[in-house]
């Protein structure tokens, strides 16, 4: 492919493309797929390992394929057969970049079940994985993980890309979830039940980075709902979102701000009587 620049143009791409390692993905499904497609592209070298319906399971065929440390290893799906055995093959394998797709309740039971590794070892693992894009779709997220494997490739990844996610106590955690999608149209990221009485619910505006994570207190020491809100939203107009999320019964307190360089703003309450504010004309 010609990578040169049209005669009298300047070029601000370099043609000296460094050697880089393979990039391995489990398993093949949408994600998986855009990936190796994206990093053919950028001129990565990729292996797409299946795991249902062939002669090596992936951990079979790592065993026969040692990686080294400028190799990545993307695991898209957290619900590959023996995934523990696979994950922690991986991490203790010289590659340098290893991630799973999954959200952030999945990724906090992840990393607790991977307490007993060094604490460099799961350090490692990047999961969720990917850069804060926004994007859901399969091949957004395949964009989002590739750009991470890039950054980390030159060693310019940032460990703490974002705010991930916000906790806020609620008392009933299907009142809460009513309000937050029903009422203000978040969506739905994560709803899970994981045993033992723990449900872990994210909802977040729609593609917002930061999640909200809707969280009853377990004790006296965490925080209880009705207090201030430790996160406001933004929006371009305050009187249209009032006056639409108003017709679906939110209550607003009284507008204030507006003069100078304060911009309008007014509180709302959700069912628990958590304080929110809503700052109209806030970019970030």
């Amino acid at each position: 492919m010609n990578t040169r620049a049209p005669e009298g143009r300047q070029q601000s791409w370099s043609d000296d493309a460094s050697e880089q390692g393979l990039l391995v993905v489990v398993t093949d499904n949408p994600v998986g797929r855009a990936l190796v497609e994206l990093a053919t592209v950028v001129g990565r070298r990729t292996t797409l390992l299946a795991d249902e319906d062939v002669e090596l399971m992936p951990v079979d065929w790592l065993a026969e394929h040692p990686l080294e440390e400028r190799d990545a290893v993307v695991l898209a799906d957290h619900d590959t057969p023996d995934m523990d055995g696979l994950l922690r093959t991986v991490l203790a394998s010289p590659a340098g970049y290893v991630a799973m797709l999954g959200s952030r309740g999945r990724a906090a039971k992840v990393f607790a079940s991977l307490a007993d590794l060094p604490e460099e070892t799961r350090a490692k693992l990047h999961c969720p994985a990917g850069l804060p894009l926004g994007g859901r779709a399969p091949g957004e997220m395949a964009l989002s993980i590739l750009a991470q494997v890039v950054a980390h490739s030159h060693g310019t990844a940032q460990h703490i890309p974002g705010v991930g996610t916000v906790y806020l106590a609620v008392s009933d955690q299907d009142r809460a979830l009513a309000f937050y999608r029903d009422m203000l149209g978040f969506e739905v990221r994560t709803d899970k039940d994981f045993g033992d009485g723990f449900r872990w619910i994210e909802v977040a505006p729609a593609g917002a980075y930061t999640v909200i994570a809707l969280v009853p207190p377990t004790g006296e020491d965490d925080p209880q709902p009705g207090g201030q809100a430790p996160f406001g939203f933004d929006t371009p107009n305050l009187e249209a979102a009032m006056a639409e999320l108003g017709a679906r019964g939110v209550e607003f307190e009284d507008v204030t701000g507006g003069q100078g360089p304060v911009p309008p703003m007014a509180y709302f309450r959700d069912p628990d009587g958590n304080r929110i504010l809503l700052v109209e004309g806030t970019t970030r």
